[in-house]
């Protein structure tokens, strides 16, 4: 931003923006841009002064303009529990837009302000001077009351501007909105993330419980800041944090600028490998991660899931809060404690277990105290379950070309069925409303894989089969009665085998 005024560039840092998002879309980069809600007090400024004119900014109740300190010193605010007033901050994303920015990123929209030499002392955490006072009256949408009712809906409106904005804009896109600030219903607008937290093990820990609350909430779409926003990680917290968040339904690093780079790249060799291996496991989950997204449109089932979510009849699941599900189907187990090479690792009744790394089948309703080298982020798989992934990727925009493979994990019981759906669309805008989708569904018995497909959508072609936990090489594989060659790895107990991609039938014979 020019000194801070939202919605303008910086033209000695970016002298032409629009070339500059061209030339990184061309390497798969799409870029997000942080908005806050306070406009720089400036007569010369173009958003001040329409806003300004058209009476858009909040009042204090002598009626003066509200103006508060933030990033850019003196700003006034939108207000909106005002539809004139979302709807005038909205029109403002179209030239960011049309410059070619993917998303946008509200911040400091709780609203936050800053303290000034003025404020009352102490100056303590919660300062109640950090946000406007609350006699400040609001519009409420037809409801008028004061910054006391509508302080925690704030930011969901600004989330709310927005989104509306972006859909009236670019009517056949799905805008992309981050705010860091909601309240019920922001679900309908943004993805959430959980604020400023700092570089310890405490808050990555945390981070766990929190966005797993917050699935359940309704709010699907949530993840943490990677390695801490404040204060410096060690190369290992880095990788843990990553390992922890790498399946989480929102995944970034992001950091105050000051502290010095928290890239993955920045922790040496060592880390550096163990990082892009958990960057390149969430790609390879994203077809997985998809279809949950799916499911949650669908039916509200949120994409990361407590423990006691997916298994409540087990007490004990209800004072877990390190370990998570993606989906019904896999357990993650994320180490949180510095140092630590061995962790207990609960795995619940209700459903038995593959390690997804070993192919080990271990026990349920029981701790097991397993090794978690560094480089291992502890994953497992519910038996009878089918997980679709994908090869690994540079970014999404070449998920299109990258073959799915179906990871079965092995023992489902005699007279039993699990079923799988794997969702696929365009990725991009409102077709899949319009049937412009495609659904594989996958029905798993023992020995026999059946393979539906529903929609006319080339999607991803499907290019293998995983068996996990399979204890034994089978004698024969078919596929709509081919006969099929594979490989088995005894040590790692998995099977692998190629598909041409339209089979309907996959049988095993032992």
């Amino acid at each position: 931003m020019d000194e801070y005024r939202v919605f303008t560039w910086d033209k000695k840092r970016f002298p032409d923006p629009p070339k500059m998002l061209a030339d990184l879309k061309k390497d798969g980069f799409r870029t997000v841009l942080i908005i806050d809600p306070g406009v720089k007090v400036d007569p010369n400024y173009h958003a001040y002064a329409d806003g300004k004119q058209k009476g858009i900014f909040i009042k204090n109740p002598d009626g003066t303009e509200l103006n508060r300190d933030v990033w850019p010193r003196a700003a006034a605010f939108a207000d909106f529990t005002d539809p004139k007033g979302r709807e005038w901050f909205g029109s403002f994303y179209k030239q960011h837009l049309d410059e070619g920015v993917a998303g946008f990123w509200t911040d400091m929209n709780e609203p936050g302000v800053f303290m000034t030499e003025k404020s009352a002392k102490p100056e303590i955490f919660h300062h109640p001077e950090k946000t406007f006072p609350y006699d400040t009256p609001h519009a409420g949408d037809g409801l008028p009351d004061t910054h006391r009712r509508y302080h925690n809906v704030y930011g969901m409106q600004m989330a709310r501007a927005t989104f509306e904005a972006n859909r009236k804009l670019a009517p056949d896109k799905r805008p992309f909105v981050l705010t860091r600030a909601g309240f019920a219903g922001v679900q309908r607008y943004a993805a959430v993330w959980t604020g400023d937290n700092y570089a310890g093990w405490e808050h990555l820990a945390l981070s766990i419980p929190m966005l797993a609350n917050m699935s359940v909430s309704g709010v699907p779409f949530v993840g943490c800041d990677v390695g801490g926003f404040a204060d410096m990680p060690s190369g290992e917290l880095y990788a843990r944090w990553l390992q922890a968040a790498a399946l989480t339904p929102f995944l970034r690093s992001h950091s105050v600028g000051w502290v010095g780079n928290k890239e993955a790249w920045e922790f040496g060799d060592e880390f550096t490998k163990i990082n892009r291996a958990s960057v390149e496991l969430r790609y390879q989950f994203l077809p997985y991660i998809y279809s949950l997204f799916r499911e949650h449109e669908r039916s509200g089932a949120p994409v990361m899931r407590p423990l006691w979510y997916e298994f409540p009849n087990d007490k004990q699941t209800y004072l877990i809060n390190d370990q998570y599900m993606v989906g019904g189907d896999i357990l993650v187990a994320p180490v949180v404690k510095e140092g630590m090479r061995t962790r207990g690792i609960y795995l619940p009744v209700g459903a038995e277990w593959i390690d997804w790394w070993t192919g080990a089948k271990l026990e349920s309703g029981k701790t097991h105290y397993l090794q978690t080298p560094l480089d291992r982020l502890p994953l497992f798989v519910r038996v009878g379950s089918v997980v679709p992934t994908q090869n690994v990727i540079q970014h999404t925009g070449e998920m299109p070309g990258a073959v799915i493979t179906l990871n079965i994990a092995a023992g489902i019981g005699e007279g039993k069925t699990e079923t799988t759906d794997l969702f696929q669309d365009a990725g991009e805008g409102y077709g899949y409303r319009r049937g412009d989708s495609r659904d594989i569904v996958i029905t798993h018995k023992r020995g026999l894989i059946s393979i539906e497909r529903k929609g006319s959508f080339a999607g991803q072609r499907m290019g293998f089969v995983e068996i996990l936990g399979l204890a034994a090489k089978p004698k024969e594989i078919f596929a709509d009665g081919r006969k099929m060659d594979f490989d088995y790895d005894a040590d790692k107990k998995r099977l692998r085998f190629r598909l041409k991609g339209d089979e309907k039938e996959l049988t095993m014979v032992r």
